[in-house]
């Protein structure tokens, strides 16, 4: 469930992934918070899960497992599984050089099984990735090396939605692993995905990037 929460430096993307306890992300770090149900509002200091690693897009399976991207950028930027204490369990992929390419915006599937991804070009096009967490087996979900395919959201029942510049910045719809894409035409310039309501009929989504 990703909402927001008030903190004394304003509004941030936060994750809930199973009590009360919010992981948020702000400054590129990532804090574990203890929130008061009613007002929505922190109670105490924040504690640091993940420092000094530029952190832009988390995702947390429901088993706890959280797996991050870096601020695109970054030299040797990873896609790194951890548990829910911040130990890195392993890298989901090569070492990319930040350079000429990076991975964005990972979401983990409903089930915690997989991981969804763009992996950046550094040409300005990035085509989507899924990695089966369990063997490390990596599936190429969109073969499109003119645009950016990026920033997933996953339904109940497996299917995702994701961005595509293709288009203009419209979303489009799939089944992993195969199956033609269905275009969802918005009535903004670009829309991002971030979540699917549990029945599987609405996605929500926002016109701003990283935390939008």
């Amino acid at each position: 469930e990703i909402t927001s929460l008030r903190t004394p430096a304003g509004v941030v993307q936060s994750v809930h992934p199973r009590d009360d306890r919010y992981l948020i992300v702000e400054d590129g770090e990532v804090f574990v918070a203890e929130t008061d149900p009613k007002t929505k509002e922190i109670v105490g200091d924040p504690t640091p899960l993940i420092s000094g690693r530029r952190v832009s897009r988390i995702s947390v399976s429901r088993n706890g497992r959280l797996v991050y991207g870096n601020i695109p950028g970054r030299l040797n930027n990873e896609l790194l599984l951890l548990d829910r204490g911040g130990k890195t369990l392993r890298s989901l992929g090569p070492k990319a050089d930040g350079v000429g390419f990076d991975y964005f915006g990972a979401r983990f599937s409903r089930d915690g099984q997989s991981v969804f991804y763009e992996y950046h070009s550094g040409k300005g096009t990035g085509d989507l990735y899924r990695v089966d967490v369990r063997n490390g087996r990596i599936v190429r979900q969109t073969l499109d090396e003119s645009h950016h395919n990026a920033f997933v959201a996953v339904a109940p029942d497996g299917r995702v939605v994701f961005t595509s510049t293709r288009e203009g910045g419209d979303l489009f719809v799939k089944v992993p692993d195969g199956a033609p894409e269905q275009r969802i035409p918005l009535p903004t310039d670009v829309g991002f995905p971030n979540d699917w309501s549990p029945d599987g009929r609405w996605i929500l989504y926002s016109n701003t990037g990283i935390g939008g």
